[in-house]
């Protein structure tokens, strides 16, 4: 188990129990499904677990907080679904998430190596590709006719 109080003072977060006890869940729900990306509905349920009485709003505002200074990923699905993660190095990756039907391919970062060298070069731009989330249609959608819509 990682020492939270270490890494949130680290980041000059204040080191509060229900910081502690997001983290913890993350930590715990992560290791159970093998660095799943939970949806903070997921973490409440764990943090209620841990009998805290935390509302969701609470809870969001902290994993937004802790997604600020980079002690969680943030990966939005589509659908108005986001999900977290906890930042890992040894775990960096990026996404493609279908916009049909949700499904998410976790890929190796070395497939967007020449992207970041080229936002870099023609736009001065420096690409975090720590946790990248592109959004397309896997090759099951690709088969069915799109449904687009211009809202």
């Amino acid at each position: 188990m990682n020492d939270w109080s270490e890494s949130l003072r680290k980041k000059k977060l204040r080191v509060t129990p229900q910081r502690i006890v997001i983290l913890q869940t993350l930590e715990r729900l992560e290791q159970q499904e093998d660095h799943r990306h939970l949806t903070a509905r997921d973490v409440c349920e764990g943090v209620q677990q841990a009998n805290l009485g935390l509302n969701p709003t609470t809870v969001y505002r902290a994993l937004e907080d802790l997604n600020q200074v980079g002690l969680v990923d943030l990966m939005a699905t589509g659908k108005d679904q986001v999900r977290f993660s906890l930042r890992r190095q040894e775990h960096e990756h990026g996404h493609l998430v279908c916009r049909k039907c949700n499904r998410v391919q976790t890929v190796s970062l070395e497939l967007f190596e020449s992207l970041q060298r080229l936002l870099a070069q023609q736009h001065q731009f420096i690409l975090e590709t720590h946790h990248l989330t592109l959004s397309g249609r896997c090759v099951e959608c690709q088969a069915e006719p799109s449904v687009e819509t211009n809202s």
